[in-house]
């Protein structure tokens, strides 16, 4: 049976009604807000965990006992050409080789492209400031890298920063076109070749990226 037109009347200026109006539009307001701000609602069982990698993941993210022993402010001043021409030398079992993969690297570089990738990772495409060649430096999230030390963690983090402030956070559905120039200091990672964008022939990387600075950025 329907109610009435008096009934109704009563019901929208019943106070408890308004009141529960209220509290549904708010809640659906801060629901669109998050959503448009990318923020995640948290499950039953707490906010969702980010998407972090697997193949020789402590390796690229100073977790094994290698990289945690290393020392991130000696560091050597390079370029993407020399880093692209350098034998590939991994450790054996997939563990951090000698040579490049335990040598902070620095180099400044033309900035190319960007994409937030499956990972987490900022894949950022660079190349040498007198050469067509590219290769790739990542920024992983800190935490993603939870067995670093606390000093490499921050570096990390701090760079990621730096870049996302100088060049804003990249899309994580296609690459995004960059102008400009920084200096990049990170450690050497020689990735496997599986068609990376901006790759390096011989799968190079700086990864992690420790420090960014002296940047001029534009998309």
């Amino acid at each position: 049976m329907s109610s009435s037109p008096r009934s109704r009347r009563r019901a929208r200026h019943d106070p408890s009604v308004r009141r529960s109006v209220l509290l549904l539009t708010l809640a659906l307001t801060i629901l669109a807000s998050a959503k448009l701000a990318g923020i995640g609602t948290a499950s039953a069982s707490g906010p969702a965990a980010p998407t972090c990698g697997l193949e020789r993941w402590s390796v690229k993210t100073l977790q094994d006992p290698a990289g945690r022993a290393l020392n991130l402010s000696s560091y050597k001043t390079t370029t993407v050409s020399a880093l692209r021409s350098r034998p590939v030398r991994r450790g054996p079992g997939g563990s951090r080789g000698a040579g490049v993969e335990s040598t902070v690297s620095q180099v400044r570089a033309r900035l190319v492209e960007a994409k937030v990738e499956d990972d987490s990772d900022i894949h950022l495409v660079i190349r040498d400031l007198t050469s067509t060649g590219t290769m790739i430096v990542e920024f992983p999230l800190a935490i993603c890298a939870g067995g670093a030390t606390t000093g490499a963690k921050t570096r990390m983090k701090n760079a990621r920063n730096a870049f996302v402030a100088a060049c804003g956070m990249p899309s994580d559905t296609s690459f995004e076109q960059l102008t400009g120039k920084a200096t990049i200091r990170g450690i050497g990672f020689f990735d496997f070749l599986h068609g990376q964008t901006g790759v390096a022939p011989n799968g190079i990387e700086l990864h992690p990226v420790v420090r960014f600075t002296n940047a001029s950025c534009s998309s």
